[in-house]
């Protein structure tokens, strides 16, 4: 008697890419599975480059046109300029993030029309925890970049800093909690 090797999905040649909010997984073949890589890549880089330029706008509508304006009655703006670059950061990547997640369902979704659907996906929290920094060399790897950012010669402001730094340890803690509840 044979043994049965791989997993379903695999057996028969195919691939597992998971799609969408829910992430449903779907088999597909090797020519779907790479376009669906290089879209999220092309969409992720695609995502940066309006996140930075974004920022720019952002600071420089902020502080070069609408500072000038309520100058003469609040010096709100100008006297905690580090404050108003965070809020600008933070907002930029959590908006760009849902904003690109969005995009990345929407034409996944488009990709597997017609693949043979394994499972209807999985919670969020079963995401979190498989994106989750779990693994002792991923920990070093976040903890060594936390203090690249802090540390490096480079002349970053403090809300670049701080945004940065907050976004590591996000990763960071969400590996720690689920390497404790597992």
């Amino acid at each position: 008697m044979t043994e049965i090797k791989g997993t379903p999905i695999t057996r028969d040649g195919g691939y597992l890419i998971r799609v969408g909010w829910r992430a449903a997984g779907y088999s597909v073949d090797k020519a779907t599975e790479n376009r669906y890589r290089m879209m999220k890549a092309v969409l992720l880089l695609i995502a940066i480059l309006v996140g930075v330029g974004a920022v720019f706008l952002a600071e420089y509508v902020l502080f070069d046109i609408v500072d000038p304006i309520i100058e003469s009655r609040t010096k709100l703006i100008r006297s905690h300029p580090e404050l108003w670059r965070l809020l600008i950061y933070v907002l930029t990547v959590f908006f760009g993030g849902l904003i690109y997640l969005q995009i990345t369902a929407s034409a996944g979704n488009h990709m597997v029309k017609g693949a043979s659907k394994r499972d209807d996906g999985l919670s969020f929290i079963e995401q979190r925890r498989r994106a989750a920094f779990s693994r002792k060399r991923e920990f070093l790897v976040g903890i060594l970049a936390v203090a690249v950012i802090w540390l490096a010669p480079v002349d970053f402001n403090m809300a670049l800093k701080a945004t940065a730094s907050l976004l590591v340890a996000a990763r960071l803690f969400e590996g720690f909690y689920f390497k404790m509840v597992r």
